[in-house]
């Protein structure tokens, strides 16, 4: 499936779309660091083997998913 498509298909109560390539499910998330270009880092579990960014773009969406 294409990403777009995907997100469609996973309830959005659950799963976030943080960039054009990573939708995590909510339940993942340990950490959350400020990160350059007012950008958030992730750290997530199971750990992921490249670095997890929420762009620019999303960080707002994503604070509030989060309930922050």
């Amino acid at each position: 499936y294409r990403m777009d498509k995907l997100e469609t298909m996973l309830s959005p109560a659950l799963f976030f779309r943080i960039n054009r390539s990573h939708i995590i499910s909510l339940g993942t998330v340990k950490e959350i660091h400020a990160y350059f270009g007012n950008r958030l880092k992730l750290y997530l579990s199971p750990v992921s083997e490249k670095e997890v960014i929420v762009s620019r773009k999303r960080v707002s969406d994503f604070k509030e998913w989060l309930g922050k």
